[in-house]
């Protein structure tokens, strides 16, 4: 249950770090934009069409839910990511050759 959790929240924390450099004063339109499929052929043109017009606003609401005009808020997200890949390199072992938990593939490796 410790891994299942902590995958969770390895999840939110690679999500919360990543669009904090995506979404911040320096990120990129284009490249938010991409990373959202608003230039993919594939999503509908209608959606692709909202996401361009409301960019602004989701940037907002998003800079806003994750707490990303703050700094101080990223580095525990780039810490527990680090720690969490620790851990897992600990678990495989030194050639990597072994699985997160037991000896034998688990969901939890599937999920990492």
């Amino acid at each position: 249950m410790k891994w299942e959790k902590d995958l969770n929240k390895l999840g939110h924390a690679i999500q919360g770090y990543a669009y904090f450099f995506l979404l911040g004063a320096s990120g990129s339109r284009t490249s938010a934009l991409t990373a959202w499929g608003g230039f993919e052929p594939l999503c509908p043109f209608y959606q692709r069409c909202l996401l361009c017009w409301l960019f602004p606003v989701f940037k907002f609401f998003m800079r806003n839910a994750f707490k990303l005009h703050d700094e101080q808020r990223n580095l525990p997200r780039l810490e527990f990511i680090e720690k969490l890949l620790d851990r897992v390199d600990a678990a495989v072992g030194p050639e990597g050759l072994g699985y997160i938990v037991g000896d034998h593939l688990t969901y939890v490796d599937i999920s990492f």
